[in-house]
């Protein structure tokens, strides 16, 4: 009678196991399920846009360089100079659909 104790603890902890491990592995890929948005964590040019659609990464990005852009130029004495993109004009636009 022991044995069988036994043996249905050790069969109650491996599916137990077994069923944690499914669950995570569900949890795990249902954000990847969503093929309108953008898997986590990716970027393009540094500019993150994980979680975003096409349309808003697309946004993101122009919106990026339009504000935030800027060039820093590192001159041989060591001295440095940044240019704005917004103060030059530079502007980026995404044609196509970003997949």
């Amino acid at each position: 009678m022991r044995k069988n104790v036994g043996k249905k603890k050790l069969l109650l902890t491996v599916l137990s196991a077994l069923a944690l491990s499914l669950a995570a592995t569900i949890g795990a890929f249902a954000d990847e399920s969503d093929t309108s948005r953008l898997v986590s964590g990716t970027k393009i040019n540094g500019i993150g846009v994980g979680g975003l659609t096409s349309d808003e990464a697309k946004s993101r990005i122009e919106g990026f360089y339009a504000g935030e852009y800027s060039l820093r130029i590192k001159e041989k004495n060591g001295k440095e100079e940044s240019i704005k993109g917004s103060d030059i004009g530079y502007q980026v636009t995404v044609s196509g659909n970003i997949q």
